[in-house]
């Protein structure tokens, strides 16, 4: 009689290759890097394939569209009265330096800047990809989203400070959804999610 015996490596392997594909990367990215960040083989950035680079843009765009509506209508600043004129002058002129106050700038910038990197990491784009998104979106506002001329400071603190903020952020509130849970704990995760990183 021939007893069965089992090769604990090849238990061992079995397993790995079992809990690397529950984390291929498909609809939930942002699940498979929190467990590829706890020592799972997972290359997500890199194996999606549903990066939505155009969806990220237009987010970007509506983002500007709609911090540009609400400073105009609900706070009335006379810096949102923007038009084919004003952009056009801000493209002649070019940029300047600013001397708006420290919350403005090293504040509220980089905050503006996360959202839009936070649309490309959103959306599935990597790092890198995330990084030319944050810089454009911020051109735009400098441009076309204010009436007086654009500046040079304001672009770079939005864009270098919304890579580091967004990147943060994107990957604190990563940690915190969890598409597995049911229930008011789920609902706590999302909301607690959200406050995080609006954009995610």
């Amino acid at each position: 009689m021939t007893v069965a015996t089992l090769d604990p490596t090849a238990l061992q392997t079995t397993d790995s290759a079992a809990a690397t594909a529950s984390v291929a990367c498909g609809s939930d990215c942002l699940q498979a890097m929190v467990q590829a960040a706890a020592g799972v083989s997972s290359d997500c950035d890199s194996n999606c394939s549903d990066k939505r680079p155009g969806m990220a843009a237009l987010q970007v765009v509506l983002l500007n569209y709609l911090v540009g509506t609400f400073n105009r209508f609900a706070r009335n600043e006379p810096f949102t009265y923007v038009g084919p004129q004003t952009w056009w002058t801000n493209i002649k002129e070019g940029f300047n330096w600013d001397d708006n106050n420290f919350s403005t700038n090293q504040l509220a910038h980089p905050y503006h800047g996360s959202m839009y990197y936070s649309a490309g990491r959103s959306n599935h784009l990597d790092f890198w990809e995330s990084v030319p998104l944050t810089a454009a979106g911020s051109l735009m506002w400098e441009f076309l989203g204010e009436a007086h001329r654009p500046a040079f400071n304001d672009w770079l603190s939005t864009t270098m400070g919304g890579i580091a903020l967004g990147e943060s952020t994107y990957r604190l509130s990563t940690m915190v959804f969890d598409n597995e849970l049911r229930g008011g704990k789920r609902i706590w995760h999302e909301i607690a999610g959200t406050l995080i990183n609006p954009m995610h």
